[in-house]
């Protein structure tokens, strides 16, 4: 029998080492262990390998959900199948863009119908203007950034009492700042994520490694990632690995990162221009490491980054700022009270314990509001699946579809966000002009950095 505490989250398993991953590595086990009964559905397709991701994460009550003939239609049918076939109180759609139509077609045909809640792990345009296509399904939206809540409240009509906040948490082990080690005279570098240029700004670190060479600091990088430009990063920064300066790692999987990154490194180097944790900074103070860090847009309303007391941090795009920061760590006294303030903060905000009480009681908050009614004939209209090709045409959307399925005919897809979407919809506001505002919101809320170049133009990050 359905209750009041069944829960489906629905995810992509295209990028089993990714931070979606991580986090539902732990709240899905967290909440089952707070006695919600959580099922975890993952799509599937060419680019979204379940089994890949289940050796990765294992989880024993897990949902397939294919994608159908690949079309958006297919994806909305099996989509529709899946939620019906567990019926739960509450439906968690995390970068799924197809979920919400579903929902609203249940809501239209059925009597019974979840709530719908929308995760939000990233401050993007996009995703938050499909969830102003689809605010008229969507019972509410669960950020992982103080930011993402307050760009979601002043550019769409989700109520405030519907948007809720609930960031990442990471594990806080036994490794304490006074257990770290010893400096040997090396400063030991990391850094740990994509390897992306536009959103993570890569191309940073072979000019942070020129200014270390530039002012004779002894240092060895390690970078532990991948993603669409990791060869391009390889050949900018061959000279320094042939010379073991810098060494390539490859992508980890999170349980590795204490062991093989953390435990070795006297800093985490962080250069993106918008960030919503990052949760690698958590993990890093979590393990005794120091974060080095840029001033990126979702850290000032977040106010959780202390310069000179849990970081040290440096303007956007500014190497010789990003350098002298990492000099500083040769002062061991700065060095302690910066392990010390962060541990504590991730101990007290951001560990799995918190993040997953504060989703717990998210649920219970969705859970005591009345669903939103079905939506109007008007709504129903402007959600309705795009004709996917020919058969589309000649039948209409419906009939097209039955066909295919009929046939057996698919759409072979060239990338992960072509088989299962993120988003499909655009922002109210143009790109350039919300980064605008959320710089501006960002900025009024931000403690100076360690800089005097603290005034510069913080660059808009482009996809």
């Amino acid at each position: 029998m359905r209750t009041s505490r069944d829960i489906l989250f629905i995810a992509p398993s295209a990028y089993p080492l990714g931070g979606v991953a991580s986090w539902l590595d732990y709240i899905v086990p967290g909440l089952r262990d707070r006695d919600w009964n959580v099922t975890l559905g993952l799509v599937e397709g060419r680019f979204h390998d379940v089994d890949a991701y289940l050796d990765a994460h294992p989880d024993g009550q897990v949902l397939r959900i294919p994608c159908g003939t690949g079309t958006p239609e297919g994806r909305v049918r099996q989509l529709l199948r899946a939620v019906r076939n567990v019926r739960p109180h509450i439906v968690v759609a995390v970068n799924i863009v197809d979920v919400a139509p579903a929902i609203e077609r249940i809501r239209v045909t059925s009597e019974w119908s979840p709530r719908l809640a929308i995760s939000l792990h990233a401050v993007q345009a996009d995703l938050i203007g499909s969830v102003q296509r689809c605010e008229g399904v969507i019972d509410a939206v669960v950020c992982t950034n103080r930011l993402t809540c307050d760009l979601v409240a002043k550019l769409t009509s989700v109520v405030p009492c519907r948007i809720h906040y609930a960031p990442c948490g990471v594990n806080v082990n036994k490794v304490t700042p006074k257990e770290r080690r010893a400096s040997d005279g090396i400063l030991k570098i990391a850094y740990v994520g994509r390897l992306e240029r536009a959103q993570k700004r890569i191309e940073d670190i072979g000019a942070i490694a020129a200014e270390l060479d530039r002012r004779g600091i002894d240092y060895e990088l390690v970078i532990a990632g991948g993603g669409p430009d990791e060869e391009w990063l390889r050949v900018r920064l061959s000279d320094a690995t042939s010379c073991a300066r810098v060494r390539f790692l490859g992508a980890l999987a999170s349980v590795d990162l204490p062991e093989q990154v953390y435990s070795r490194a006297d800093a985490l180097l962080i250069m993106s221009p918008c960030e919503t944790g990052p949760i690698v900074a958590w993990e890093a103070m979590a393990n005794g490491v120091a974060v080095v860090t840029s001033a990126y847009i979702g850290s000032g309303l977040e106010g959780s980054l202390e310069p000179g007391e849990n970081c040290l941090m440096f303007p956007v795009g500014d190497a010789a700022a990003a350098a002298e920061c990492l000099e500083r760590l040769r002062d061991q006294e700065l060095r302690r009270r910066l392990l010390q303030g962060g541990f504590n903060l991730v101990a007290r905000r951001y560990s799995m314990t918190v993040s997953i009480e504060n989703w717990s009681a998210t649920l219970e908050k969705i859970t005591a509001k009345a669903p939103l009614s079905p939506p109007s004939p008007l709504l129903a209209h402007m959600m309705r699946m795009p004709s996917a090709g020919r058969l589309d045409r000649l039948f209409g959307t419906q009939v097209g579809e039955t066909i295919r399925e009929l046939l057996g005919f698919k759409y072979d897809h060239c990338e992960p966000g072509g088989e299962w979407p993120h988003t499909r919809h655009c922002s109210a506001l143009a790109e350039e002009a919300f980064w605008q505002l959320a710089m501006s919101i960002d900025r009024n809320s931000r403690r100076p950095v360690d800089s005097d170049a603290a005034q510069r133009v913080i660059a808009i990050p482009r996809s």
